[in-house]
């Protein structure tokens, strides 16, 4: 938290997914506000690691308010593996609001592919 160098912040958090340590919750939903992109990123992949129980409301804030597109398109693919097809109709909106961003299309496009193979 206090590290100022956002390398160590990303490694620190990916050692948090190694360990398994679901009592990290707290500290990592902090670190979802992060400045830097790579520390949100693994923040999300360990948060789903970790099999938190709330990852898909997580993802889907993270796919609507993250200012990086990286972090986006992670949590789209994260979302895509959890196959929920609650998610569906949430996909499908997203597509209509970014007709016009190539790589937010094909990660969306790729994430709908997963339900449907998965049905």
């Amino acid at each position: 938290r206090n590290e100022t160098n956002p390398v160590l912040r990303a490694r620190a958090v990916q050692i948090i997914s190694f360990t398994g340590c679901s009592d990290c919750v707290n500290a990592l939903m902090s670190c979802l506000k992060d400045q830097n992109w790579r520390v949100r990123h693994f923040t999300l992949k360990t948060l789903y690691e970790l099999n938190y129980v709330k990852i898909r409301e997580v993802l889907r804030e993270a796919i609507v308010k993250d200012p990086d597109s990286s972090v986006r398109i992670g949590a789209i693919l994260l979302l895509a593996e959890k196959k929920s097809i609650d998610d569906v109709p949430f996909l499908q909106s997203l597509k209509e609001k970014n007709m016009n961003d190539g790589m937010m299309l094909k990660a969306i496009d790729y994430a709908l592919m997963q339900f449907s193979q998965h049905e």
